[in-house]
């Protein structure tokens, strides 16, 4: 953690550090505190990094989140992450910060640092062990790049894969890829499962689109959907798929616009690389404008 945010001590000054934590018989924090004069380290910002440590060594008094907290901002760990925009991290800070609140809350005022530590402690080697016979859950995002034996996508339905928020062809599309992803992960076996009923909504569970694209030829039923109940679920998906045809292009061939300088004119021809288009104003000239230039779209 000495470099994180960096601090100038890299690979060479940890492994002057190491070196000398060996030959001493002591920690590398003791081996830093004894060469903050040594040309090797001063030159770095290892200095503060001390300083803040040592300035909570003696944190009676101080409640844990408290502690976290200032440790956070004056190590500079939080500034690092949003200039990286790192929205997992600070996504899991929030949540330990928030468990620690919990903790303090449930314990009483006597709970200290090493009791929390030894609670997580304790839950973490639970984990541990039951991870010997279990099922890893995760969302499809979190699984790129990774590949299981067995995989199963659950709840293979309209309105939640694909989302109900899916409202244009675009979007569709990136769903669609989604759920490439998520079967390709599979190894050996892939389950899908799709529910029946009607959602919390009150509306009825059509079966995905993307199962039926599979193709049934693809796929092993162990539950036949009805014909009728088929067919009403595809009437549904190609009512929803004629909503979000694609829009056209504003700036398409034909279009009528307005230049704030040459007036009205017609788009002949929208040349995307260039950023620009070619229009025929009323007045009979031809000109190139770019996209970000003053025209309006009549």
């Amino acid at each position: 953690m000495v470099n994180e945010p960096r601090r100038g001590v890299g690979k060479k000054r940890m492994a002057f550090l190491r070196a000398y934590a060996q030959e001493k018989g002591c920690s590398l924090y003791g081996a830093l505190l004894e060469n903050l004069d040594h040309p090797m380290i001063q030159s770095s910002d290892a200095a503060s990094f001390v300083t803040l440590l040592k300035a909570y060594e003696d944190h009676e008094g101080m409640k844990m989140s408290e502690l976290l907290s200032h440790l956070l901002t004056e190590s500079g760990y939080m500034k690092m992450l949003k200039q990286l925009g790192d929205g997992d991290r600070l996504d899991n800070i929030a949540e330990l910060l928030q468990s620690l609140e919990e903790y303090e809350t449930s314990a009483g005022e006597d709970c200290t640092l090493e009791d929390f530590l030894s609670e997580v402690a304790l839950f973490t080697d639970r984990d541990r062990e039951d991870r010997k016979d279990s099922v890893k859950l995760m969302t499809v995002h979190n699984a790129k790049g990774l590949e299981f034996p067995h995989v199963i996508v659950a709840s293979l339905n309209e309105g939640v894969f694909p989302s109900r928020k899916t409202d244009t062809a675009e979007r569709m599309e990136e769903e669609r890829r989604l759920c490439y992803v998520a079967c390709t992960r599979a190894e050996k076996t892939l389950t899908l499962t799709e529910a029946a009923g009607v959602s919390h909504e009150g509306t009825a569970r059509y079966p995905s689109r993307f199962l039926f694209e599979m193709g049934k030829e693809h796929l092993n039923y162990l539950v036949e959907l009805d014909p009728a109940w088929e067919g009403e679920a595809r009437r549904y998906i190609r009512s929803t798929q004629r909503r979000m045809a694609p829009p056209q292009d504003p700036l398409a061939p034909g279009v009528r616009v307005e230049h704030a300088l040459f007036g009205k004119g017609t788009v002949l021809e929208v040349e995307k690389d260039q950023q620009c288009v070619v229009i025929r104003f009323d007045s009979g000239r031809e000109r190139t404008i770019r996209f970000d230039g003053p025209i309006r779209i009549l």
